[in-house]
């Protein structure tokens, strides 16, 4: 029998998008995903004994434009040593900014989607907001970049939030949406102090467009007055409307995330929406995407639902499912390898709420297109 470039020996295999949670052997030649039974050996045998073995992790929502914004933070700091194979940048860059972060994605050696932010200058400094108005966007130069970059722009990304909407209501997610339907893309929409009630805004977005920061806890929520999910979200969600949970430094609280996971509103999408400030910070919030999803572990998602939602779900909104997200034959070989430790710990937000867990996703090996980027020094 042939040799493999790589063989992954008795790990537990889990593909949510193929049903798939059960110990298997995984197999690699010429980068991608090939039939473990073919093969009896490898170039290189890992034995992946009493860990889960799933696609690379894809972080939905991040900030890495490091060229063209300031609060950005280096994606290979934030990628191969935390299980990510893929990252997304969530509109760092518009589009006077979007060549500079382009260019520099040649360089790096992770795998970078991106959405564009509709104002021209995007996130580029912390001093003041992104300018929303629709009347200072560049449409032709929109309509440009997604024609010529569709390998590597899928979406537009407004922000729609009071403190810096500055009396245009809803107007830009409205113009936004309009933009998208003439590009055929999705609307990505950060919600946090919303301009009218979440159960109203929901109503506006289309099947496929992705509600960033469900679970924050500024003005409106997803909660009504008594404490309980406000049903329209359940029905949007439904619908085909995607909920990102995307963390960030101050955009989640714990109260609502637990209010909404007990009442069935999961997150389609888990992602950090990471920041310089952030990764890594020992402050229980953000620190990394597989600390994420070791809280919503705490919080009662299975972990093939924790794992669909940085595989399958956010690869198949970058139009990468079956090249990514998914362990099938002939996929990319990108894969990561995670332990399930034991380990008590405290998960916090920005409003002092907190909530204890006693597991913890802990990354072993990093594989992306096939080839070894992370090990664990003890693996």
């Amino acid at each position: 029998m042939a040799k493999a470039d790589l063989l992954i020996k008795n790990g537990c295999v889990i593909d949510p998008y193929n049903h798939v949670h059960a110990v298997q052997n995984i197999a690699v030649t010429k980068g991608r995903i090939a039939d473990a039974s073919l093969y009896e050996d490898a170039d290189q045998v890992i034995d992946a004994k009493g860990c889960i073995v799933c696609p690379g992790l894809i972080d939905f929502h991040t900030h890495v434009a490091i060229p063209a914004c300031e609060m950005a933070v280096d994606p290979n700091l934030v990628s191969f040593s935390v299980g990510v194979t893929t990252i997304v940048d969530a509109g760092s860059t518009g589009t006077s900014t979007y060549a500079f972060f382009r260019k520099y994605q040649e360089y790096v050696p992770v795998r970078i989607k991106a959405m564009l932010n509709v104002a021209p200058e995007g996130l580029i400094t912390l001093r003041h907001h992104e300018n929303a108005d629709p009347k200072c966007w560049d449409r032709d130069k929109i309509h440009e970049i997604f024609d010529r970059y569709s390998d590597n722009v899928f979406g537009l990304k407004v922000r729609c939030d009071t403190r810096m909407l500055d009396g245009l209501g809803i107007s830009p997610l409205l113009e936004a949406i309009k933009l998208a339907e003439e590009i055929g893309c999705p609307v990505i929409c950060h919600t946090t102090s919303p301009p009218v009630p979440m159960e109203i805004l929901v109503d506006y977005f289309r099947p496929g467009d992705v509600f960033t920061h469900i679970y924050h806890g500024t003005g409106y929520t997803i909660l009504d007055s008594t404490g309980e999910v406000h049903t329209q979200m359940m029905i949007a969600q439904k619908n085909g409307v995607l909920y990102d949970a995307s963390n960030g430094y101050k955009n989640f609280s714990i109260k609502v995330a637990r209010k909404a996971i007990e009442s069935g509103l999961l997150p389609d999408i888990i992602s950090t929406d990471v920041i310089r400030r952030s990764a890594f910070a020992d402050s229980g919030n953000v620190v990394s995407l597989p600390f994420l999803m070791s809280k919503y572990l705490a919080f009662g998602m299975s972990i093939d639902d924790i794992i669909r939602a940085v595989t399958a779900t956010p690869a198949q909104r970058i139009g990468m499912l079956h090249d990514i997200g998914t362990l099938e034959l002939g996929s990319i070989a990108d894969l990561t390898i995670l332990r399930l430790v034991d380990k008590p710990v405290i998960f916090r937000d920005l409003n002092g709420e907190t909530y204890p867990g006693q597991k913890l996703f802990r990354p072993e090996l990093t594989i992306k297109d096939g080839s070894i980027m992370f090990r664990q020094i003890d693996f």
